[in-house]
């Protein structure tokens, strides 16, 4: 390869537009999550404000039950800070109402975490106002995707070059491939194994005591919580490996299918109890939070927080050990003959 084949001239890559600036879907789904979050802060102390200068004649306390987790108020704030951020979320996307309902799960399961460290009961109505809220962020992203449309695809000019640079046929392929998509059948079988493996890392101790009887040592009864917690954060990393694992967005999938594994083992904390109880105490006593003296609220919080980082990093580890080897707008199915 000559010089003059490597090498383009300063006066092309003048002539070259700006690059467009594209966000991505998550940065979108982050920035209507921060929206609505916000807004429903915001419009909550205003609420407490005017409900504390229109009831300052009776009990201070009044203007704070109409504005606890599950109250009218509360929840209608709640739903107007998702459909904003749903719309925000939704502007500038071709789908937009996938956005929108990503924004309105997640700030939803945000909302539901929080109900859970001020113990909040949990209901039928709780789950049928999380529902509406969903699918009015699901709306709102499709309105904004309508009415503030994706840049147009425009075409690129011709290259003044006609030179057969092996620099140019990389940048033109790195072009074509665009962004790398989220692998969903991927990312729901890695959240299956690393809820599955929160769920029976009990079981799987129990199971390896018995299968080697006198040849493991788990410390007795006094450490099986700590044991399990182990077992279950290891099931946990190597879920998210197998969800980053040859898709070029190791973390993003490892994010995603961590938020999703939180809050199913919060709900399985909840719904089975004599299933995840040792788990659930051993993860928040690794981060030193007692059972003895946390409250159920307080130990949801750890131990989402604990699986949701678990699974990020297992993400990004597969990301980084499993790279994809073919691009994906190359790769196709084998045929019968091929």
């Amino acid at each position: 390869m000559t010089p003059a084949e490597a090498f383009a001239s300063g006066a092309e890559h003048a002539e070259e537009p700006p690059a467009l600036i594209r966000p991505t879907g998550l940065a979108r789904i982050v920035v209507g999550c921060v929206v609505a979050l916000g807004l429903f802060v915001g419009l909550r102390e205003w609420v407490h404000a005017a409900l504390a200068a229109v009831l300052s004649g009776s009990d201070g306390e009044q203007s704070i039950a109409y504005l606890a987790p599950g109250a009218f108020l509360t929840v209608l704030l709640r739903m107007v800070g998702v459909v904003v951020g749903g719309l925000m979320s939704g502007a500038g996307r071709s789908r937009g109402w996938a956005t929108g309902a990503c924004t309105g799960v997640l700030c939803i399961g945000l909302f539901a975490v929080l109900d859970a460290a001020n113990e909040a009961p949990p209901g039928v109505g709780a789950g049928v106002a999380a529902a509406v809220a969903i699918l009015l962020a699901t709306v709102a992203g499709w309105v904004g995707g309508r009415t503030w449309p994706a840049p147009a695809e425009l075409p690129e000019p011709p290259d003044p070059s006609q030179r057969s640079s092996l620099a140019r046929l990389v940048e033109r392929e790195e072009k074509a491939s665009g962004p790398r998509p989220t692998l969903w059948f991927r990312l729901l079988i890695g959240t299956v194994i690393a809820c599955a493996g929160f769920a029976g890392a009990d079981a799987i101790r129990i199971g390896m005591k018995r299968a080697a009887p006198g040849m493991l040592n788990f410390g007795g009864a006094a450490h099986a919580a700590a044991t399990d917690a182990e077992i279950a954060l290891l099931l946990v990393v190597a879920g998210g490996v197998l969800v980053g694992s040859s898709t070029g967005a190791g973390l993003r999938h490892g994010l995603i299918s961590g938020f999703l594994t939180g809050l199913a083992c919060i709900a399985s904390s909840f719904v089975q109890q004599d299933v995840t109880a040792q788990t659930t105490s051993g993860v928040a006593e690794l981060f030193g939070v007692s059972q003895a003296q946390a409250s159920p609220g307080l130990t949801a919080v750890v131990v989402c927080t604990a699986v949701f980082v678990a699974t990020a990093f297992g993400g990004w580890l597969g990301g980084q050990l499993f790279p994809p080897v073919v691009p994906v707008h190359l790769r196709k199915r084998r045929k019968l003959f091929d």
